[in-house]
C-alpha cells in the first residue's frame, strides 16, 4: 500500500476510535502510532522520533493537517495527541535579507549578525520580533542586500517603510501622488516582492529542551541540568549560588571565548539551542504594578517595575515599563494583564534540521508554502 494511503487509513482508523466528548480514545493514538511507522509505545520518546526517519515529513504533515480534528482536551489526550503536539512543535518567525529554501547554519552572521544571546539560528515566537513588518523586518529594510537599483523600487520599498510593510496602506498613500509614484504604485499593486524577507517556520522541539538564557540551572527541566553536565559544565549539586544559562554558555566557550565552541558542546550534548525572554515579555512578565496616575496630558499612565537581575550583563537589573490610557480602569487592566501573561520567547538554534519553513511571505504577503486558502489572507501579524 503506497504510504500517502497507509496514512490516510490509519488517521481514519484514528477519528472513528474517538468517543464524544467525556469518552475514552482506547489506545487509538498508540495503534496509529505502532502501525503506520513502527515506532515505539511512548511516540515522544527520542529514539521514537529518530525511528520514524523518512516518515518524519509525513508525521508533521498528518499533524499539521489534521491535528484540529484529532486534538482532544488534556485530560483525554493519548499517545497519538502527544505526538502530534510534539511535532507541531514551536511555532516562530525569522526575518532575512536573504531569499532561501532551507536554513543553514554555515551562513550564520550574514544578516543581523550581533548573536548576542549565543552561536545560531534566531527565530522568534512574537512576530512583533521577527515578523512581517517586525522589529527585525524594520531593520533589514535598510539592509545592503535588499536596496533596490531601481528607483522606482526604491520608492515603493521606502513607502513600505513607513507602513511597517502593510503593502495595501502603501498604496493607498502612494495613490495620491499622481504621476511621481505611478511606477511605485504599479510594483506595489502587482504583487513583485521589495524589501526583505519572512519566515514563518516550525521548530521540531519542545521549550523545556532548551537551555533558558536567564533561568538558574536548578530551575531548569531535568534533561537540560544533565545535558549541561554531559557539555563539560561542572555541576556539584552543592552550589551556593545557581549559575544561569548564560553563565553556561560563556564558561563552555573555553579561554577562547569562541560561541561556536559553546554551541558545539551544548549541541552534542543533546541540548537543541538556548531561549530566552524576548524584550517586550522580560520587562513585565512578573513584574509588580507599583503606580497609575493621571499625567498633564489629560491621560493614565501605568507602571510596572521588574525586577531583572538576572539579566547580568545584558542589561539594567531593574526596569520600569509605562503606557498611557484614556482611562484610569484601562491602565490598570493593561499592567494586570502585563504581569499575568507567561510572555513570549526567542530561540537560537544550534541545529538547522530541526527547523522548518512553513510559509514564506515577502512583502506582498504569502509567496509560498502554503494552502490556497492563506493566498486571500494577509500575513497573521
Amino acid at each position: 500500500m503506497p504510504l500517502g494511503d497507509a496514512f490516510g487509513a490509519a488517521a481514519e482508523r484514528t477519528r472513528r476510535s474517538v468517543k464524544p466528548p467525556g469518552g475514552r480514545r482506547e489506545g487509538a493514538g498508540t495503534r496509529f502510532v505502532e502501525e503506520t511507522f513502527g515506532l515505539p509505545q511512548d511516540p515522544l520518546s527520542a529514539g521514537a522520533l529518530a525511528a520514524a526517519g523518512p516518515f518524519r515529513p509525513m508525521v508533521r504533515l498528518g499533524a499539521l493537517a489534521t491535528g484540529a480534528a484529532l486534538m482532544p482536551s488534556d485530560a483525554q489526550a493519548g499517545p497519538l495527541d502527544k505526538l502530534v503536539k510534539a511535532v507541531k512543535g514551536i511555532r516562530a518567525w525569522h526575518s532575512s535579507p536573504y531569499d532561501f529554501d532551507k536554513f543553514d547554519m554555515t551562513k550564520i552572521g550574514t544578516g543581523q549578525g550581533a548573536q548576542t544571546y549565543g552561536h545560531g539560528i534566531y527565530a522568534a515566537e512574537n512576530p512583533a520580533v521577527s515578523g512581517l513588518g517586525g522589529q527585525y523586518w524594520k531593520e533589514f529594510a535598510r539592509h545592503p542586500a535588499v536596496q533596490p537599483v531601481d528607483p522606482d523600487e526604491k520608492t515603493a520599498l521606502h513607502f513600505l517603510r513607513m507602513t511597517d510593510g502593510d503593502r495595501a496602506a502603501a498604496i493607498r498613500m502612494l495613490r495620491p501622488a499622481g504621476e511621481i509614484g505611478e511606477n511605485a504604485l504599479r510594483i506595489l499593486e502587482s504583487g513583485k516582492h521589495v524589501g526583505p524577507h519572512t519566515y514563518e517556520v516550525n521548530i521540531r522541539a519542545r521549550p523545556e529542551e532548551f537551555l533558558d538564557w536567564f533561568e538558574p540551572l536548578n530551575k531548569q527541566s531535568k534533561s537540560v541540568q544533565a545535558a549541561v553536565e554531559r557539555a563539560g559544565y561542572p555541576v556539584t549539586g552543592r552550589e551556593v549560588i545557581q549559575p544561569r544559562g548564560h553563565d553556561i554558555e560563556f564558561r563552555l566557550r573555553g579561554e577562547s571565548r569562541n560561541m561556536g565552541q559553546s554551541a558545539t558542546r551544548l549541541r552534542d550534548a543533546g541540548i537543541p539551542g538556548i531561549r530566552y525572554l524576548d524584550q517586550g515579555s522580560r520587562y513585565v512578565v512578573g513584574g509588580q504594578h507599583v503606580l497609575t496616575e493621571l499625567k498633564p496630558n489629560g491621560k493614565w499612565e501605568a507602571t510596572i517595575r521588574v525586577d531583572r537581575s538576572d539579566l547580568g550583563f545584558q542589561g539594567p537589573g531593574t526596569a520600569f515599563t509605562k503606557k498611557q490610557f484614556a482611562t484610569k480602569a484601562e491602565a490598570d487592566a493593561w499592567a494586570s494583564a502585563e504581569i499575568a501573561q507567561k510572555g513570549t520567547s526567542n530561540y537560537v538554534l544550534f541545529r538547522d534540521d530541526i527547523i522548518d519553513i512553513l510559509k514564506k511571505y515577502g512583502l506582498a504577503g504569502l509567496l509560498g508554502g502554503g494552502t490556497a486558502a492563506d493566498l486571500g489572507r494577509a500575513p497573521p501579524e
